[in-house]
């Protein structure tokens, strides 16, 4: 019996090769030339083979045009201050994803009579102060129920009081360090740290959680600011000075809401008998933040100078590999779904429970928001939410 073969249009299998010929072996690149040439045609099999190492969605190879990935959060994106032409498939399938899951819970509010979302965009109601960031920061501290100096008086993970806080507020906060259900597609923190997508009904935010938390209440704290400007983006902030004008107001805006000016140098002052990189770890305890961001607002306030940042950052990156490297040796670890649990925003999870049981979606549409692969998951992930 003859071996099927598909014959797949030359523009996919070229757009291919430019999308994702860096993630495959010298074998996988000649393969995808030969097809390329007209040398040879696939057969099934090589085509489902070929969609896992690219991570391209199988569909795609029986497109007669090449597929619109046009994401608009892309346009502007920058690691290191660089403008990226090309995202990873990593990042274009988590986007896709959350977009997913945004679409839904938008429309769900507005079948369920939710007004429009009174922090997504809340900056237009304070024109006025758009010049004064320290303004502009207490406006959406107030907003949030937030005093000044709520991240030295919180004690414990500031990253998931704010996360519930904005919760709260109606800003779904989802974070991962790998795509959807794909552990050993571990996400770059070095590609992008988080992004935000504005919405009317349903704001979203994605976290890299292959930061640490203090790094992440950062990232945090960035998005919802674009939040609250109703713009979206995909965050990489590299801590240097030459940022857009745009992203220089976000990051001040972002810096006094988690340290003011007055209280972080009376914090700074208070630590006599320590250099300028003793104190800086030292503060990352009382804000709970990253010591970068510490750094860079002691920067900004002419307390220290440049090199002091790139000494810290060099540091941090020595720390950080050494993590890397414990997380790889290391075994055992949380439950599988009560990882899933803290991915997943609680509300959004207990949204979609109630709309299947109202009969308004099917499990089937279920399982693809919550990314669980049958009823079996979907309760265990129902389970460990509460």
């Amino acid at each position: 019996m003859a071996t099927l073969r598909i014959p797949v249009k030359q523009n996919i299998l070229k757009w291919v090769w430019q999308t994702a010929s860096e993630q495959l072996n010298d074998n996988n690149r000649e393969t995808l030339s030969n097809w390329i040439s007209g040398a040879k045609v696939p057969t099934i099999r090589q085509l489902e083979d070929m969609s896992k190492k690219t991570h391209i969605p199988f569909g795609y190879f029986f497109l007669n045009d090449v597929p619109d990935e046009d994401i608009a959060v892309l346009k502007f994106r920058t690691v290191n201050n660089v403008h990226m032409e090309k995202p990873s498939r990593d990042l274009i399938d988590v986007i896709n994803d959350v977009q997913t899951k945004q679409v839904w819970l938008s429309e769900y509010r507005q079948q369920e009579g939710f007004e429009a979302n009174g922090f997504n965009n809340g900056f237009q109601n304070h024109k006025s102060r758009k010049n004064d960031s320290y303004s502009i920061a207490k406006d959406i501290l107030d907003y949030l129920g937030l005093e000044i100096d709520w991240s030295i008086k919180v004690k414990g993970n500031r990253f998931k009081y704010l996360r519930n806080i904005l919760d709260d507020a109606g800003v779904t906060t989802i974070c991962s360090s790998y795509v959807i259900n794909s552990t050993r597609r571990s996400l770059n923190p070095d590609e992008f740290r988080a992004f935000a997508l504005s919405d009317k009904y349903a704001p979203f935010i994605f976290i890299n959680s292959n930061d640490s938390f203090n790094a992440m209440l950062f990232s945090l704290a960035h998005e919802l600011v674009h939040i609250w400007y109703g713009t979206s983006e995909t965050y990489n902030y590299d801590y240097k000075s030459d940022l857009s004008v745009s992203e220089q107001d976000i990051n001040k805006v972002c810096e006094y809401i988690l340290f003011p000016d007055k209280i972080f140098k009376n914090e700074w002052n208070k630590l006599t008998g320590l250099d300028n990189t003793q104190k800086i770890f030292e503060l990352e305890h009382v804000f709970g933040t990253s010591p970068l961001s510490i750094a860079i607002k002691a920067l900004h306030l002419h307390l220290i100078d440049q090199n002091v940042v790139t000494t810290i950052k060099h540091e941090l990156n020595e720390k950080y590999q050494k993590i890397k490297q414990e997380r790889k040796k290391s075994e055992g670890g949380p439950n599988y779904y009560t990882v899933k649990a803290y991915h997943m925003d609680k509300s959004f999870v207990q949204d979609v429970d109630r709309s299947v049981k109202s009969g308004d979606i099917t499990y089937t549409k279920a399982f693809e928001l919550l990314n669980v692969k049958g009823t079996t998951g979907y309760d265990k992930l129902l389970e460990a939410v509460k």
